[in-house]
């Protein structure tokens, strides 16, 4: 017996879609549209409903909803190429035959908001 032939199966899975369908749109507007599918797919597995997440992905994409998108982290440092740089006197050569031969400081002045 093929399933996907069988209509009396077809008829229950529009039925099933059809109301998960429902909740799944009902916790997506509850979240004011920030939960993806895996948010989702967890609060309906508190609700009670036995549901696959592949399925909630499934009718997420049917319905045209989305989560909403982490945003891209700061950039934090703006490298400069015009900018005159210190000279490498140590020519990145960090190794010293002996203690006190060579010193490397770093000079770091945090902003203050103004």
């Amino acid at each position: 017996l093929d399933l996907v032939d069988n209509p009396e199966h077809r008829a229950k899975r529009a039925l099933h879609d059809l109301h998960h369908a429902e909740q799944i749109k009902r916790i997506w507007k509850e979240s004011l549209g920030r939960y993806g599918v895996r948010k989702v797919w967890q609060q309906l597995k508190r609700e009670g409903y036995v549901i696959a997440r592949c399925t909630v992905a499934r009718l997420m994409q049917k319905l045209g909803i989305q989560g909403v998108w982490r945003g891209k982290n700061k950039q934090t440092t703006r490298s400069r190429d015009d900018q005159k740089r210190a000279d490498d006197l140590v020519k990145r050569n960090f190794n010293a035959d002996h203690p006190d031969q060579l010193w490397v400081a770093d000079f770091s002045v945090p902003q203050q908001a103004a």
